[in-house]
């Protein structure tokens, strides 16, 4: 049986070839000199000496200084901790990095940008993330709070529920305005320590035809949906709007106390 998936596999773990086959072969010989190595792995005695080395330096082999000097492989389930452990590490360093530059890169142009989301998937996304990234509050009104409607076309909605459920554990207060009264039993079914209230259908507001809703998170973050006819499978045509624009948000802070507000508890 071919060996070679297995130097691709050391390869991804950050191995060069000669290395991969230079572990191999001691692994198979359990300890041997250059010419033993040199034998067993097929790897160009120029080479040996170079991947020898750096086997050394990544503790996966032990040397016996003598002459000849004999090397000797450790135990394979040490040597992958050991890649694990180095991999961990880079993996740190990288990502310590890009989040002290994501965050200095953090200026106003970002945070005055409206963004637009288009597709299932994406809004999914941008929503989920959003609800999970939220540390104090979280208000809802929409023509469909706990996306029950949108589940029916899109599956993929039916883990917003146990999000916002799980948030409320957390300690995040969640209140929903629902546009219809005939909503809110299953709104309590489905998330029993929710807050709900109901627009008042002698307002205005409650006659407007429309598909969507707005989501205010932290009064930091603005999440403004528009669903238009919905397509099994497609999508299409869900598109949303997201900001943390300062003037946007204090517009619609002050839209979102004032439904609430004038909404009628239930």
């Amino acid at each position: 049986m071919s060996d070679e998936w297995v130097v691709d596999s050391f390869k991804r773990l950050g191995l060069t070839e000669y290395e991969a086959r230079a572990y191999m072969a001691l692994n198979r010989i359990k300890a041997g000199t250059v010419s033993d190595i040199h034998v067993a792995s097929g790897i160009p005695r120029s080479a040996i000496y170079g991947a020898l080395t750096k086997l050394e330096e990544k503790g996966l082999i032990e040397v016996e200084h003598g002459k000849p000097m004999r090397y000797r492989s450790i135990i394979p389930s040490k040597a992958m901790n050991k890649i694990k452990s180095a991999i961990d590490d880079e993996r740190d360093k990288v990502l310590n990095y890009l989040e002290e530059a994501h965050a200095r890169g953090e200026n106003d142009e970002a945070s005055e940008a409206v963004w637009t989301i288009r597709g299932v998937k994406n809004l999914y996304n941008k929503l989920s993330d959003t609800l999970c990234d939220a540390e104090k509050d979280i208000i809802l009104i929409a023509t469909d709070p706990i996306f029950v409607e949108l589940e029916k076309h899109y599956s993929i909605f039916g883990n917003i529920r146990p999000i916002i459920n799980r948030r409320i554990e957390e300690g995040v207060r969640v209140r929903v305005v629902c546009t219809q009264g005939s909503d809110v039993d299953l709104i309590r079914s489905e998330i029993p320590k929710v807050e709900i209230r109901v627009i008042d259908p002698s307002k205005p507001s409650s006659k407007l035809d429309f598909r969507g809703g707005v989501l205010m998170v932290d009064n930091a973050e603005v999440m403004i949906s528009i669903l238009d006819k919905m397509v099994q499978g497609e999508g299409k045509d869900i598109t949303a709007v997201y900001t943390r624009m300062d003037s946007m948000i204090s517009v619609f802070k002050h839209f979102a106390e004032v439904e609430w507000d004038s909404a009628l508890p239930v």
